[in-house]
């Protein structure tokens, strides 16, 4: 049951990836295409931001998270796009000790043999972020 957690949690963190590259890459390509320069400062930021998260699951969520660590307030789509995977990524990072610390906990083999191919595809993922 634990194990299925697990393998439903990285698939979920692995598409909401998908869907901010997805949506940032929208945002980048509008951006390129539209020549309307009129609206400067954090309220591009602040807009972007909000129209890439309003494409994820949890858009309140994933606003809080960037805007926690988007200290400059940049407009640069590309720069929210680095600020989203630092944020994937320390989260896929934490996630990825909970194999070996359930691992401890348990002595079925099975569990154990599970947990230790979901630590791998978790390493996996950190490692390709």
């Amino acid at each position: 049951m634990q194990t299925l957690r697990i393998i439903i949690l990285t698939v979920s963190v692995v598409l909401l990836l998908a869907v901010i590259i997805g949506a940032v890459s929208r945002t980048l390509i509008h951006n390129r295409n539209s020549n309307d320069d009129s609206i400067v400062g954090s309220n591009i930021s602040a807009q972007s931001l909000k129209a890439v998260c309003s494409q994820t699951l949890y858009p309140e969520s994933c606003y809080n998270s960037i805007s926690e660590i988007n200290k400059s307030n940049s407009t640069d789509p590309e720069e929210l796009l680095k600020l989203s995977l630092q944020v994937v990524l320390k989260s896929l990072s934490d996630v990825a000790t909970l194999p070996d610390k359930l691992g401890s906990k348990t002595t079925n083999e099975t569990v154990k043999k599970a947990l230790d191919v979901c630590g791998t595809v978790l390493n996996d993922a950190v490692e390709c972020l």
